[in-house]
């Protein structure tokens, strides 16, 4: 119960990436980087009629996430895949960078990858692609909320004591009537 109860309330935020789907037809003023851009394909696209595309050698998407706090853990979460062999870099400021490797982990079908990252400080969400300068890798659907603390679970399960107690009552005395 208490894992629904976060992954609830995790469901329930807002993301902090702007047009984390590509639907605006156009990268910038949310997205930057190099060797990237958008794609209409539909075999490229997770869903809707976008997706972003980062080229082959070396290329990355950016999004700088200013309402992002550092120290506080955050879920990120995405679709990705490529064409072929190579790196997919996933950056959240300063935190650790987080490698999936095509093959195995990433491939030619849309995959669903989530990830748990504090950063140190506020900064930015990047993706990296590297390969050996023919292949491209397809973003969509990106997702950045900010994972509630326990103490904040734990006080929103209290407050839903004292509503189980009533409905009890009020269910034991219509069974009694």
């Amino acid at each position: 119960m208490f894992g629904m109860l976060i992954t609830s309330a995790i469901a329930s935020q807002a993301s902090l990436v702007i047009d984390g789907g590509f639907e605006s037809g156009s990268l910038s003023p949310n997205w930057s980087g190099y060797n990237n851009g958008l794609t209409t394909t539909a075999a490229d696209v997770h869903s809707g009629t976008y997706a972003g595309v980062v080229s082959p050698s070396a290329g990355s998407l950016v999004q700088y996430l200013p309402t992002m706090v550092g120290g506080n853990a955050y879920l990120v979460t995405f679709w990705a895949k490529s064409t072929g062999e190579g790196t997919l870099t996933l950056g959240l400021d300063t935190a650790p960078v987080i490698d999936i490797v095509s093959p195995p982990s990433l491939t030619t079908t849309y995959q669903q990858y989530s990830f748990v990252i504090t950063p140190t400080t506020v900064g930015s969400l990047q993706f990296t692609w590297n390969d050996g300068g023919t292949q491209s890798a397809f973003i969509d659907d990106v997702s950045v909320v900010a994972v509630p603390e326990p103490s904040t679970v734990l006080a929103g399960m209290l407050l839903l004591v004292p509503l189980g107690i009533s409905t009890a009552r009020i269910v034991r005395r219509n069974r009694g009537a």
